[in-house]
C-alpha cells in the first residue's frame, strides 16, 4: 500500500468514525442537556468537515507539475490546513460564547449521561488520532491530528465534568469544560495557522538554521564564500535551497564542485530541492 493510499484510507476512517460519534452524541446531549456534550459534538461535526477539506487538498497536491505550476500544486494541503485552523477559531469562539450564557443561565444536567458518551469519545478520538500519528510532519495531516488529539483531551474533560455532576450536581462544571475545549482549540489552531503563513510566506523553515547551513556549506574545500543563500518550504515536507557560492577551482571541476556541496547540504539537512550556482576565483599558481 502507497503512503499516498494509505493516507486515503486514513481519511476516509476518519470521517466514518466522526460522522458516526458526532450524531450520536449530539442526540445524548440534547437529551442530557449538556452543553459540554453538544460543543463536542459540533466540534466533531466540524472535524468532519475538515478532514474532508484535508482529504480534497492532498489529492489535489498530489497532481503533476506543468507549464502554469512548475512546482505542481503541493501548496494545495497549506491552504487547506489554514482554512481548517480558521474554522476551528470560529467554533471555539461559538464554545466561549454558549459557555458564558450557561454559567449566568445555569440548566440541569444529566451526568451519568454525559461521562458514558465522553467515555466512548476517548476510544473514538484516539483512534483517529493514533492514525494521523505518523504522518503529522505534514501540516495538512497535522492540522487533522491536532484537532483528534485535542479531541480525545476534550472528551477526557467532559467525562470528568460528568463524574462531578453525577456525584455533586454542580452544574457550572459543564461550562467550565466548555470553556476548556474553546481554549484547547484556539492554541491548536494557532498553531498551525503559525506554520502555514510562515510557509506561505516563504520564512526559513522553523527547523533549520541558516546559520548552519552556511557552515555546512563552507566545509566543502571547494567553497570559499556565499554571496547569497535562500531556503524556504513550499511545503512542511518539502524544503528549497538556492545559493550562489564563490568557488575555488576552475569550470572543469565546475559539475563535481556542485555534487559535493548537495551531497554535504542532504547529508547534514533536510532540504529536498537544491540549486547551486558557482562563481568561481581563479587559484594563483606560484611560477
Amino acid at each position: 500500500m502507497s503512503k499516498n493510499t494509505s493516507k486515503t484510507n486514513k481519511f476516509a476512517l476518519g470521517i466514518i468514525l466522526n460522522s458516526g460519534f458526532a450524531v450520536i452524541e449530539i442526540i445524548l446531549g440534547l437529551f442530557s442537556n449538556s452543553l459540554a456534550l453538544i460543543s463536542d459534538a459540533i466540534h466533531n461535526f466540524t472535524d468532519v468537515l475538515t478532514l474532508f477539506i484535508a482529504f480534497v487538498a492532498d489529492k489535489i497536491s498530489q497532481k503533476k507539475s506543468n507549464n502554469k505550476n512548475s512546482y505542481g500544486l503541493k501548496r494545495a494541503g497549506i491552504i487547506a490546513s489554514l482554512i481548517n485552523s480558521l474554522i476551528l477559531v470560529l467554533i471555539a469562539l461559538y464554545i466561549f460564547y454558549e459557555a458564558y450564557i450557561r454559567l449566568f443561565s445555569p440548566e440541569q444536567v444529566s451526568g451519568g449521561t454525559v461521562a458514558v458518551v465522553s467515555l466512548i469519545g476517548i476510544g473514538v478520538n484516539s483512534i483517529v488520532a493514533w492514525l494521523f500519528s505518523s504522518d503529522k510532519n505534514d501540516l495538512n495531516v497535522k492540522s487533522a491530528y491536532l484537532n483528534m488529539l485535542f479531541d480525545v483531551l476534550a472528551s477526557v474533560g467532559a467525562f470528568v465534568a460528568g463524574i462531578i455532576i453525577y456525584f455533586t450536581h454542580i452544574t457550572w462544571i459543564d461550562s467550565g469544560v466548555s470553556f476548556l475545549i474553546g481554549i484547547l482549540l484556539l492554541r491548536g489552531a494557532f498553531e498551525v495557522v503559525s506554520e502555514a503563513l510562515s510557509i506561505l510566506l516563504e520564512a526559513v523553515p522553523h527547523d533549520t538554521d541558516i546559520e548552519e547551513v552556511k557552515s555546512t556549506i563552507l566545509q566543502v574545500p571547494e567553497s570559499k564564500q556565499i554571496s547569497d543563500l535562500h531556503i524556504w518550504s513550499l511545503t512542511s515536507e518539502y524544503k528549497i535551497l538556492t545559493a550562489v557560492i564563490v568557488a575555488t577551482g576552475t569550470i572543469d571541476s565546475h559539475d563535481l564542485a556542485i555534487d559535493k556541496i548537495k551531497q554535504t547540504i542532504v547529508k547534514n539537512h533536510n532540504i529536498q530541492h537544491i540549486t547551486i550556482e558557482l562563481r568561481y576565483e581563479a587559484v594563483e599558481h606560484e611560477d
